[in-house]
Formats: C-alpha cells, structure tokens, sequence
C-alpha cells in the first residue's frame, strides 16, 4: 500500500511539473478563439522558459534556444502567466514536505526515547506529539522559502547580456575614467548615465518564496573606460546598486505601474522595491574583459 502510495505522490508531482511546463508552452502559442485584446504601453515578448526579455522579434531565446515567446502586451497571456506564477509561489515540493514532517516526527520519537531510558510512563511522552503539527505548518513554509533562498540563481524576468555568468578566472583588467557621447536617463532615479542597471526585489503576503529578484535589466550605450572602448551590448554591471527607498525618489516622468506592467509584473501583487546601478561620466571605473570579450564587467575602481 505504501509503494502504491509513494508511486502516487511521484506521478502527481511529475503530473504537476508537466502542467505547468505545458501551461507556459500554451500562454506562449496564444491560441485563443477571439482576438487578442492589448494594452497599450511598449511591452516586452518574455521567454516562457527563462524569462529573458525582448523587444526584437527573435525566432529563440539567445539564453535558452526556446521558441516560446508570450507577448505580455496581450491581456489574457499575461493575466495567465501571473496566476501561474501566483500559484508556483504557493507551490511547496514534496521533498520539502517530507523534510517539514520528518523534524518533529524525529524529535516526539527521540522525547519518547528519552522518557524511556529514564523508566518514566511512556504516557508521560505523549504530549510530544501534540506539537506535530503546529511544528510542521511552522517548518513547511520557512523550509520552502529556505530551499528557494539557496538554489534561486536568476530573476524571473531579466534583459541582460546571455549568458551573463560566462566570466573568467583571469579576465583582462582595464581602469580609467568612464567617458561617453551618447547618455541615457536611468528610469528609477533619472538621472542621466553611461549604462545603468535596474532590479526589483518582490515579496507577496503568505506565500511560500523569501523575498526574490523578479526583475533586472541592463542598458548602456557604447564608451570607454581610460583607453579602452566597451561595447554596450556587452556590458554586465557590477557597481553596487543603490536602493530607492521612498516613492517619492522616484523619477516623476516614470510611471512606475506602466513600468512594471510592461515587463509583465504587477504593483497590486505584493510589496516592490526598487534598486539601481549607474555608470557616469567621470566616474572612476573598472572593465574586465570576459570570454573574448563577448562579456565585459564594470565596476567602481576602489579610492
């Protein structure tokens, strides 16, 4: 019975797993009987594998090679992709559920040991097991956002260099002062910039995920760093990012929930805040070149 059992609880988690694989795969085909409806802001076409971003028609995700777009722009597909990412929040894997009962169910059995070997009343042990369960539903949840603390690498939706982790053990090392023709106003902050980098870090009520990254971005135009010229394609920023504290330091002319909505995110779900990183003219930088110089990585020179 319990093999039955276990064989159970293996095809519903691989049941579950295949659902929602199967459920990104059809927000991204958009087969729906009426006509899409849209919003009208400059969305981003989001990769339903690995959630990197686009503007450009692509037919893969440079990232993951994945032909599974969803248009965020489209009212239905992203309203979908926001229940399922509701839902994988709630989510707890059974690993993790095992792991959340198999703590107090060791400990009762260790308290009734105990009793034991001191000759009390066995009797006198079983108000250890009372505890299980307020301890399990106390454990499931800070176990789960435990795990998802440890093994979550990448933001849910990201628009930067792929693959951004390439670097080198001994990259080559340029320093000099950052200067520039072309700038860009930063959005958050709006001041203007070399290249910035944005990242939002959400957390919702209730649910069974710590506080995770769901978005960040690079831009940058082309410039140099003393003599050497950085491409902005290329460009990772490493300059420590400075948080936005209060909605009144944001910049006036962004209108931060058509900001969001845009990359498919939602101020209503949950708390946001909002954290940004600058390269400026006559800064004193630091450009390391990576994989040929496929990746270049910028960072404040220290003093």
């Amino acid at each position: 019975m319990y093999r039955e059992m276990d064989r159970f609880r293996r095809d519903r988690q691989a049941y579950i797993s295949a659902h929602r694989a199967h459920v990104r795969a059809s927000i991204a085909a958009g087969d729906y009987e009426e006509p899409p409806t849209t919003v009208d802001l400059d969305c981003y076409h989001l990769c339903g594998r690995c959630g990197f971003m686009t503007r450009s028609d692509r037919d893969s995700c440079p990232a993951c090679t994945s032909e599974e777009w969803i248009d965020l722009a489209n009212i239905r597909a992203a309203d979908e992709m926001r229940d399922l990412e509701a839902s994988e929040r709630l989510h707890i894997p059974r690993i993790q559920d095992v792991i959340a009962i198999a703590i107090p169910t060791g400990a009762a059995l260790a308290w009734c040991v105990v009793f034991y070997q001191l000759g009390a009343e066995i009797a006198f042990a079983g108000p250890a097991f009372l505890i299980l369960l307020p301890l399990y539903r106390f454990l499931r949840r800070r176990l789960a956002k435990l795990f998802r603390r440890l093994t979550s690498k990448r933001p849910i939706r990201w628009r930067m260099p792929a693959p951004a982790s390439q670097r080198d053990s001994d990259p080559d090392r340029h320093e000099g002062v950052a200067t520039g023709d072309d700038l860009i106003d930063a959005p958050f902050t709006g001041k203007p910039c070399l290249a910035y980098k944005i990242s939002v870090l959400f957390d919702a009520p209730g649910d069974a995920r710590p506080p995770e990254w769901v978005l960040a971005e690079v831009e940058s135009k082309d410039f140099s760093v003393g003599d050497f010229e950085v491409e902005g394609d290329h460009v990772h920023i490493d300059v420590p990012a400075e948080e936005i504290m209060h909605l009144a330091d944001v910049n006036p002319a962004l209108n931060l929930r058509d900001f969001l909505r845009a990359r498919g995110l939602f101020d209503i779900e949950g708390d946001h805040w909002l954290f940004e990183s600058r390269v400026e003219p006559g800064a004193r930088m630091v450009a390391l070149v990576h994989d040929e110089g496929r990746l270049v990585t910028v960072d404040a020179a220290e003093g």
